[in-house]
């Protein structure tokens, strides 16, 4: 790929999530490691990593401005959820979404982020009425697509119907590439394994799912149970069984007419190998992809692997993002 291409390279801190959570490394210690590797952009989530987000006191910010321009790193996208659900006995009213989402708005504004990232269950209407604010403060509103609530899910079918009739620069997508899985994560399948599953109905499972037997959405995860009862699922396997809808083989062509409207990529990975490929997702493909269609921002990398080997295995989140960009450097080209 030659130099020309306009995709860029970043790394959303969710990534380092293990490490964070144990203390291993601060905020400031994930944006240095981050810079070290000479990957220019980071997203962030606020709600896991700043404390009092989306209000953190001034204070904040001025230590956030002096670590971008000491590790030399740009922010990229603030991650951020409206939990319509907060409180047990109703749902947040319209009012009470609108003022969460103009002070995520505000936030990222005050980040850097020209993004920020919502999620599936987002009303669309919520984000319709916010788009003069998101305008106002030069931050696009984008919903990821995320693999198991990928382009047919009833919030998504809504958002980008939204999107459609706005056609505003300040409302797009953030496709996840968990939505391209090729094979079935084999950290998933180990884990699982570990914890009991009958190596038996883990092949089954497995092998249909690689050969495009399993799809998404096709019989929900109860009807899926209900058809593997000659294996007397346990509950840890009936978890397994429903794990197996969190997870996409979808053409690529999906994201085509789309591509004008995606304002950053979830590089999401869950296995690289010591030869820096990632197990199930083709990111050769996925990057020759975007470059043919002019895609023009950021791929961020998302390990979501740690999860699956904590149980067993030592956490090492900077060495799997360190093998994902030396593999997405080679890609493309840059």
């Amino acid at each position: 790929m030659g130099k020309d291409t306009s995709i860029k390279r970043g790394v959303s801190l969710y990534s380092y999530q293990e490490e964070y959570c144990f203390g291993i490394l601060s905020l400031e210690d994930c944006l240095a490691v981050t810079g070290r590797m000479g990957v220019e952009g980071v997203e962030i989530i606020g709600d896991q990593m700043i404390h009092g987000s989306p209000f953190p006191p001034d204070e904040f910010y001025e230590k956030w401005a002096a670590w971008l321009d000491t590790y030399n790193v740009t922010p990229v996208c603030s991650d951020i959820f409206i939990n319509t659900n907060l409180y047990k006995n109703r749902n947040l009213t319209d009012r009470e979404s609108i003022h969460a989402m103009i002070a995520e708005i505000k936030h990222a504004h005050r980040l850097g982020c020209r993004v920020v990232r919502l999620v599936s269950n987002t009303p669309a209407h919520i984000v319709g009425r916010c788009l003069p604010h998101a305008e106002k403060y030069d931050v696009a509103l984008a919903l990821e697509i995320h693999a198991g609530l990928g382009f047919d899910n009833p919030f998504t079918e809504k958002f980008i119907s939204l999107m459609l009739k706005e056609k505003s620069p300040y409302i797009g997508l953030v496709p996840d590439m968990g939505l391209f899985c090729r094979r079935y994560p084999r950290v998933v399948k180990d884990y699982y394994l570990r914890m009991g599953v009958n190596p038996r109905l883990s092949e089954y499972l497995v092998s249909a799912y690689d050969n495009g037997e399993i799809k998404p959405g096709a019989v929900s995860p109860e009807q899926r149970i209900s058809e593997l009862a000659r294996f007397n699922p346990t509950d840890i396997e009936k978890e397994f069984i429903i794990m197996m809808s969190g997870f996409e083989n979808n053409d690529l062509n999906v994201l085509k007419e789309f591509v004008p409207y995606i304002k950053n990529v979830h590089a999401k990975f869950y296995e690289m190998t010591e030869d820096n490929v990632e197990y199930s997702i083709p990111y050769r493909d996925i990057i020759e992809f975007f470059d043919r269609e002019g895609y023009d921002g950021f791929l961020c990398s998302e390990y979501e692997g740690n999860r699956f080997i904590q149980d067993a295995f030592e956490v090492d989140s900077v060495e799997q993002v360190r093998r994902h960009h030396v593999m997405m450097k080679q890609y493309i080209g840059s």
